[in-house]
């Protein structure tokens, strides 16, 4: 099979704001896609721009979301192989 790349606010999730990362509205018939995909051999990667207008640089992004990012994706059914922050 091929590469997924997903993108996750307005995509597996309805666009917030900082403040409501941890409890933003998953979007389930994107996120059945993505979990199909992922099922059938998919390489499904998580690719998000979450952060970027707060910290600037991915990796500042991701040090400060990454856990909470994982526990939405875990808490709402994700099934993916990578998430990276920076888009």
């Amino acid at each position: 099979m091929g590469r997924l790349i997903c993108d996750l606010d307005g995509t597996l999730c309805v666009q917030g704001t900082h403040e409501g990362y941890a409890t933003a509205a998953p979007l389930v018939k994107m996120i059945d896609v993505v979990n199909v995909a992922f099922r059938d051999g998919w390489t499904v990667v998580i690719f998000t721009a979450r952060g970027m207008s707060t910290y600037l640089e991915a990796r500042l992004a991701d040090r400060a979301l990454r856990g909470l990012t994982e526990r939405w994706l875990r808490e709402n059914g994700v099934l993916y192989h990578e998430l990276i922050f920076g888009k």
